[in-house]
């Protein structure tokens, strides 16, 4: 069974790029462009590993992660943290993200993380 990961983010591009990659690394991938409905999402897909950005319309990627940490049902899930935010550690650390990415996204970096994330 393949693992999936659900990426929030609203640029286009970035989605496309992740997905790309991940799905190359035989990964299900969904993607969203806001989290407004994070748990709802999450309940009817079940990630193994979020992957979220803080820019996001409607709520910012951080108050999402708080929802899913806040979660007993999606509280286990790993979150990865990725955004150009400068203070993006302390906003992680803030919001209870497991491991933070910066963008722009280094590839090889994101396979890195998605694998520590899987694996933790």
């Amino acid at each position: 069974m393949r693992k999936r990961i659900i990426i929030f983010d609203d640029d286009k591009d970035t989605r496309t790029i992740c997905s790309l990659i991940l799905e190359g690394l035989n990964f299900e991938v969904i993607t969203q462009e806001n989290c407004i409905d994070i748990l709802r999402i999450l309940d009817l897909h079940t990630p193994h590993v979020i992957l979220i950005d803080n820019h996001l319309p409607g709520m910012k990627g951080a108050a999402g992660i708080r929802l899913v940490k806040e979660s007993p049902r999606h509280k286990h899930i790993p979150v990865v943290f990725f955004t150009g935010t400068n203070n993006a550690q302390a906003l992680a650390d803030e919001a209870g993200a497991d491991f933070v990415l910066p963008k722009p996204v280094d590839l090889a970096r994101l396979e890195e993380v998605i694998e520590l994330a899987i694996n933790s």
